[in-house]
């Protein structure tokens, strides 16, 4: 069976899929909104604006129809999307319950995971909670979310997270990093399973 820290990591990401999955289709409606994709096609942004072009943000139609974005984390925190809360507090407990484990588990090393393994699970939690809260510049957003690309290498156990690290799927810019979540679990199947 799963030792704490496993029943930990899997129960809090079963508990987020649910919001996960609200964000991505309110992210799809929001890269797909008709008006936004026409202004898009009719005049089509500089390929060096930092804030449209962005991983990050979600390009909208402003004042006098000219196109401008905010992060994500703003975005969907509007009363009308409201995301972004249910995620940051679903991460919330999830850390929190991982942390209990690991503590609980002090030092115990059971089959592949120690201490020090662990801790890079509950590191990639926190960056992950980190940079989808993050409203800021797309400099300090690709940073952010760079980060936990390398925290997430760092987790080199039979469970992984598959998170945000995709783009150009689904929006007219073929630029804007998809919503995605999903656990793996690596066992004696999984090599074959992936060829």
């Amino acid at each position: 069976g799963f030792d704490l820290f496993e029943r930990a990591f899997i129960t809090g990401a079963a508990k987020m899929l649910p919001s996960y999955h609200a964000l991505y289709l309110a992210y799809l409606a929001a890269v797909q909104d008709p008006a936004v994709v026409a202004a898009l096609k009719a005049t089509p942004p500089s390929a060096d604006d930092e804030l449209i072009q962005s991983h990050y943000t979600v390009v909208q139609l402003a004042a006098g129809k000219t196109l401008t974005a905010e992060p994500f984390a703003r975005y969907f925190s509007s009363p009308e999307r409201a995301c972004i809360a249910p995620i940051l507090a679903n991460f919330d407990r999830w850390i929190e319950s991982c942390k209990a484990a690991a503590s609980a588990m002090g030092n115990k090393k059971v089959g592949p995971w120690d201490a020090a393994a662990r801790e890079t699970y509950i590191a990639f939690l926190e960056q992950y909670r980190a940079s989808t809260g993050l409203d800021d510049s797309p400099q300090a957003l690709e940073e952010a979310w760079t980060l936990l690309d390398y925290r997430w290498m760092d987790t080199a156990m039979p469970l992984q997270l598959v998170h945000d690290i995709e783009d150009g799927y689904g929006d007219p810019l073929s630029v804007k990093a998809t919503p995605d979540m999903s656990l793996r679990f690596l066992d004696e199947t999984y090599a074959e399973a992936n060829a």
